[in-house]
């Protein structure tokens, strides 16, 4: 694909060079995934049998979807210089009885493979082969029976896409996701490859300046222009704009709390000021092996203005031993005043393993009572960064992606966990009502 690398951005190149057998893409509206994906197809489809060309079959839920589609298909061949029929017409059975009939749209390559467009029926795919695209899967009527029909295509070397904003948080799509996440988690490995695309991920990409400027002549090449000109957008899609613009399905509990801008908003680059409470947090992993579940460990200390300022993530996924003895190294480094550990999971057993690590019982240790949902304990806390209280010091890579992509229903998010639980304890300790999500939007 060595042609189409100087016309797509980064993240419609991570997308349209993942080639696994089953890949998906949670996407804000309107950032060219679907064009991208035509150039995509235009490269399988007129590359040669030998050389690992197949027919590619792209489903929509409407007909003027689906030609444009092919009239995208079109323009990349152009630019590929890649020779192909004019954009067909063709009847396409509906039914077992061939009473019935849907209007695809198909070109065809010197190569002999074609690319057919066709408003969505996943029957049609059996006795099919090749590299199926489903778009905007989360609205398609029976995604399960796409997936379904789509099997036989990655037995013989196919390959399976779907793409798609979401359309609340029990719709299949979404559904789809949360089990591959948990899949994971099981360390039953990765079945989906998964994609994640917000308007401000594209944004950072230069979706502003390589294409919004370049179909809008009058456009300003400048941060605050593509500021203004996202707050814009946002504003326009108004109570929508979670879910449209940044992937996050509608539902009590399901969106993101944390943005990337948010984030770098609050992020502390200067000497950290002296804190008068210091701890180290820890979400117990969930496995007795010797590798388990990831066990969160982050240390964090609280100023007398109330600003708290994150400072370590040793998160582990060793054993408890060796998570243990972590969280007892680091409380030293630091010079903690306490460590804390949620009491509704391993209890007694978190503050027995502390206790018998050499240094432990040194240790001040305190229990985090959990009362309400991960989701509703996180919000207060979210809150706090958004009146920019809480910083990070420095740069927390895995930390931040939790942050920025958990959602209720997916595994549980081991260091956001413990930065939750930490931050709980320094800003209302002893409160019975913290954790609460009600506690800033009374």
């Amino acid at each position: 694909m060595r042609k189409i690398r100087p016309a797509l951005l980064k993240y419609q190149r991570s997308w349209v060079y993942d080639r696994s057998r089953i890949k998906l893409c949670e996407k804000s509206r309107r950032i060219g995934i679907t064009w991208a994906t035509a150039g995509e197809a235009v490269v399988v489809a007129g590359t040669r049998d030998k050389d690992g060309g197949m027919d590619v079959w792209y489903m929509v839920n409407n007909e003027d979807d689906a030609r444009e589609f092919i009239a995208d298909c079109t323009d990349w061949a152009e630019v590929f210089g890649a020779s192909c029929s004019e954009m067909q017409t063709t009847l396409i059975p509906d039914d077992d009885a061939g009473k019935r009939y849907i209007l695809a749209f198909k070109i065809e390559f010197a190569s002999g493979f074609r690319i057919h467009a066709l408003s969505s029926n996943p029957r049609r795919l059996r006795g099919k082969q090749g590299y199926a695209i489903l778009d905007e899967g989360a609205h398609h009527d029976n995604l399960e029976a796409f997936m379904k029909a789509s099997l036989a295509f990655i037995m013989l070397g196919g390959r399976v896409a779907i793409i798609s904003t979401h359309d609340d948080v029990d719709n299949p799509f979404n559904q789809l996701i949360i089990e591959e996440h948990k899949r994971r988690k099981e360390g039953r490995g990765e079945r989906i490859s998964l994609h994640r695309c917000t308007l401000d991920d594209a944004l950072a990409d230069g979706f502003y300046e390589e294409i919004v400027c370049r179909r809008n002549r009058s456009a300003v090449k400048t941060p605050e222009a593509r500021k203004a000109w996202r707050d814009r957008v946002v504003d326009d899609y108004g109570v929508n704009a979670d879910e449209e613009l940044f992937a996050n399905p509608n539902s009590d509990g399901a969106k993101i709390l944390w943005t990337p801008e948010v984030i770098e908003s609050n992020r502390w680059k200067g000497k950290i000021p002296q804190m008068h409470r210091i701890i180290v947090s820890v979400d117990p992993s969930g496995s007795d092996e010797k590798e388990g579940d990831p066990c969160g460990i982050v240390a964090m200390g609280i100023t007398g203005d109330n600003h708290i300022y994150v400072t370590h993530d040793r998160t582990t996924d060793a054993g408890p031993a060796v998570w243990a003895a972590d969280s007892v190294s680091l409380y030293h480094e630091i010079n903690a005043d306490g460590m804390v550990a949620e009491k509704n999971f391993g209890g007694k057993m978190v503050r027995d393993l502390i206790a018998l690590t050499e240094r432990g019982e040194s240790v001040e240790y305190m229990d985090v009572v959990a009362k309400t949902t991960k989701y509703k304990r996180a919000v207060p806390v979210a809150a706090m960064f958004r009146k920019n209280r809480i910083h990070l010091c420095g740069h927390f890579p895995e930390l931040e992606a939790e942050m920025t992509t958990w959602r209720e229903g997916l595994p549980s998010p081991n260091r956001l966990d413990a930065l939750v639980h930490g931050c709980t304890e320094l800003l209302w300790p002893n409160d019975e009502n913290a954790g609460r999500n009600d506690i800033f939007f009374m």
